[in-house]
């Protein structure tokens, strides 16, 4: 037998099967799988149109989506459909006829695509900067720049890679009625790569929001029931599915929507995510007056407190995790002590690791005879635990005024309202959101009284005393906060709420586009009325004054090959 020519003849064999085997790997198993959708951005020029660059023969959207060229007598096409029509397809069989001409879209995407090799977007100051403004020079300086926000993103990464500490944003719900644009078109609920197009929307975006946050800097979504599965796991994809934080459901309309099939819908999702969830730091929101009556019903000579027990339960319960939280509690005519520091030492052996039993009971024997009750940590089960204080730390100094038995005669620690500083005590947030003011109607009429309106400016807008108590939470006073989907700026709003309440020096960093006006008429205008309300004849009561400043810029496309291309770039340097 030829074992050589036999091996010769397995080789195509064992090709093939390596090459199966390599794209079984590349595969997921699980997870999400979608297909992403080429989407097309143009950049705003200086005139306010649109162009790829200057090497394409004046193809120049201008507003309204009209595409213009030369002439078909001087060898170029007109073209009045809006110039995502033409580059929708990406297999090239695409033909659109009209009364004249004939344009073919897959010679047009290829020209187009070499083209952009030279465009360039960069930041300029908006109309000269005559809408900037300046409040406090001791104070940061704040910008809303006005643009598509991928464009806006990447650039900022030249300024704030990894100086981002929290990321808000409210960004379209997908919900298939005209809230989500993509290539210019509204996504409805029968196209079949609906879900596909919002999540390659929302890849690129995160994906270099990741790279701006600070290592332990966080990430906070808004998004409702259609793409909120979805979305968690891009996001884990994204920022790893180690770094989740949690899921906060938010009630905003506590009567519920009307417009429900099955159930009156009153709540949305806010996703969380951080760059590095073990660096992650949180604040404890403050306990309130009112829950200090409900939850501390105990009061002595210093505060208001409650009881919890002293045996540490949960995680880490057992005496062997902390050897020197387990000793005898000794009480006496209602007071409480401590047995003697060279009783405690004989208990646990450091060398070898082991407890002295036979001692303790020794202990219990004496201090009996001694009219004592003698509390150990052990549970119902007599199992051996801990105390939630080390011997040598805490108890020493707190025994005799912290400690209390319950009915059960099991001993209780004092968990008082107020720490020792006379701060009040902070607890962590739960994971269901629900205040009046955040309801959309409260922020409505926010809106109308800082526009001095009757009618809605907005559809939807969130509660800036919501967005206020994530920044609590979240930051801290000298933070960098961004949202690249502004919206009506109640980021913005928010920011400066919380820095005039505890003196901070936040920054805000907001982007969105000037679709319907939206960034000039509604975003920068509320930024402007809350800096100087009495400027608009606002009623201060209603409207706080919030004083700050603010750069207003414009991403704007830029060829790097022409004049003005070369004298920005080399501003830029």
């Amino acid at each position: 037998m030829d074992d050589t020519k036999d091996i010769k003849k397995l080789l195509p064999r064992i090709k093939l099967l390596e090459e199966q085997n390599n794209q079984l790997k590349s595969c997921k198993k699980f997870g999400l799988v979608f297909e992403e959708k080429r989407e097309y951005l143009l950049l705003p020029l200086n005139d306010g149109k649109y162009q790829f660059n200057n090497n394409i023969y004046k193809y120049i959207a201008d507003i309204n989506g009209k595409v213009k060229t030369k002439s078909k007598k001087d060898n170029t096409y007109i073209i009045n459909e809006n110039i995502y029509n033409l580059i929708d397809s990406e297999l090239g069989t695409y033909e659109k006829e009209s009364k004249e001409y004939l344009v073919k879209e897959s010679k047009l995407f290829e020209y187009i695509k070499q083209s952009t090799k030279t465009f360039k977007p960069i930041f300029t100051s908006k109309d000269n900067g005559v809408r900037n403004f300046i409040s406090d020079e001791n104070k940061p300086m704040n910008y809303l720049i006005e643009g598509d926000n991928y464009h806006s993103l990447q650039l900022l990464k030249s300024t704030h890679y990894g100086k981002v500490d929290v990321i808000y944003i409210d960004p379209p719900y997908n919900t298939g009625n005209q809230d989500f644009k993509y290539n210019d078109k509204y996504v409805d609920n029968e196209d079949g790569y609906r879900h596909s197009k919002w999540l390659t929307f929302m890849k690129k975006r995160l994906e270099v929001s990741k790279e701006l946050l600070t290592e332990d800097g966080v990430i906070f979504i808004s998004i409702d029931e259609n793409e909120n599965h979805r979305l968690r796991m891009l996001c884990d994809d994204i920022f790893g599915i180690t770094n989740f934080v949690g899921q906060i459901s938010v009630v905003n309309n506590l009567k519920g929507r009307s417009d429900g099939k099955h159930f009156s819908t009153c709540n949305e999702y806010l996703l969380v995510y951080s760059n590095n969830k073990s660096k992650l730091k949180v604040n404890q929101i403050k306990i309130e007056e009112e829950e200090i009556d409900e939850d501390y019903p105990f009061q002595d000579g210093t505060s208001f407190y409650k009881l919890t027990g002293f045996r540490k339960t949960g995680k880490g319960w057992e005496r062997k995790e902390r050897p020197y939280m387990y000793y005898p509690v000794l009480k006496k005519d209602n007071q409480f002590y401590s047995i003697k520091r060279n009783e405690f030492e004989k208990i646990y052996n450091k060398e070898n690791k082991t407890f002295n039993d036979n001692y303790v009971e020794e202990l219990k024997y004496k201090y009996k005879e001694l009219e004592y009750e003698f509390f150990l940590p052990t549970n119902d089960k007599g199992e051996k635990g801990r105390w939630r204080w080390g011997f040598n730390e805490k108890f020493k100094s707190h025994h005799k005024t912290e400690l209390e038995t319950n009915s059960k005669n099991t001993l209780s620690v004092k968990m008082r309202a107020t720490l020792e500083n006379g701060d009040a005590r902070g607890k962590l947030s739960k994971t269901v959101w629900y205040k009046a003011e955040y309801d959309t109607g409260s922020a409505g009429n926010q809106l109308k009284h800082i526009f001095n309106r009757n009618n809605n400016l907005f559809d939807n807008p969130k509660s800036s005393l919501f967005l206020k108590d994530i920044f609590y939470i979240f930051t801290h006073k000298d933070s960098i906060i961004l949202d690249f989907f502004a919206g009506s700026g109640t980021t913005g709003q928010a920011v400066q709420q919380l820095n005039s309440e505890d003196n901070g020096n936040r920054q805000y960093i907001l982007m969105t586009n000037n679709e319907n006006n939206i960034c000039e008429d509604i975003t920068y205008e509320r930024l402007s009325r809350i800096n100087n309300p009495t400027k608009y004849n606002l009623d201060t009561k209603k409207v706080k004054q919030l004083p700050h400043n603010l750069t207003y810029l414009k991403t704007e496309g830029i060829d790097v090959n022409s004049e003005k291309g070369v004298e920005n770039i080399n501003n830029e340097k």
